[in-house]
């Protein structure tokens, strides 16, 4: 099956992004896009997200893209940081039901038909990954 889609990825920074938005509105605007998160790392990923301004296109436009891979599924955002090195990487979760084998393959042809322009723009700042259901 060709999933292969021509996506619209450029993305503006404004310099008023940061007084436009707060970590509120990013919570809901990620929610409106169909991104879970918990409660803890709710402040964190806002805050993320604040800091690298622009990320949120690529957030925006995510949803559709694993659409087009995934049929049933879920978004969830975790924050992983690492204190040692100093670095933090944000987690595009896809949570689905298909076999390991099946998902794998799928997430391996999203990342190469649409997200690796994303990763290699935001330089490994967020990954997208999947994963079964709880």
């Amino acid at each position: 099956m060709n999933n292969k889609r021509k996506y619209n990825l450029k993305t503006t920074s404004s310099p008023k992004f940061t007084s436009a938005f707060n970590e509120k509105s990013i919570a809901r605007l990620l929610a409106k896009h169909g991104y879970l998160l918990s409660k803890k790392d709710t402040a964190e990923v806002t805050k993320f997200v604040l800091a690298n301004p622009d990320m949120l296109n690529d957030l925006k436009l995510t949803p559709d893209a694993v659409r087009k891979y995934f049929n049933n599924f879920k978004l969830r955002l975790e924050l992983y940081t690492d204190h040692v090195e100093k670095y933090s990487v944000l987690y595009i979760l896809i949570e689905n039901e298909l076999s390991v084998q099946e998902a794998f393959a799928k997430e391996r042809e999203l990342f190469r038909g649409f997200f690796k322009t994303i990763y290699t723009r935001n330089k490994g700042k967020i990954t997208i990954s999947q994963t079964g259901r709880n």
